[in-house]
């Protein structure tokens, strides 16, 4: 397995999806070109990048499962 198909499989076992539909309803659709002063490019950058550091944790734990431990 990838990171790729983690990332995947990761966002299909949460909420991620919610969490995107909550910024597209709240900020709208991305913007066509990213501007860094725009408050919509900047709420959909935060969300990709929580989506990119939940696939690398996810990665990781599939990876070193000693790493999760739950409690």
């Amino acid at each position: 397995m990838n990171i790729e198909e983690d990332v995947k499989n990761y966002y299909q076992r949460t909420n991620m999806n919610m969490i995107e539909e909550a910024v597209k309803k709240y900020y709208g659709e991305r913007c066509p070109d990213r501007d860094a002063d725009c408050i919509i490019c900047q709420a959909w950058e935060e969300f990709d990048t929580i989506k990119h550091d939940l696939g690398r944790y996810t990665h990781l734990i599939n990876r070193y499962p000693a790493l999760h431990k739950p409690k």
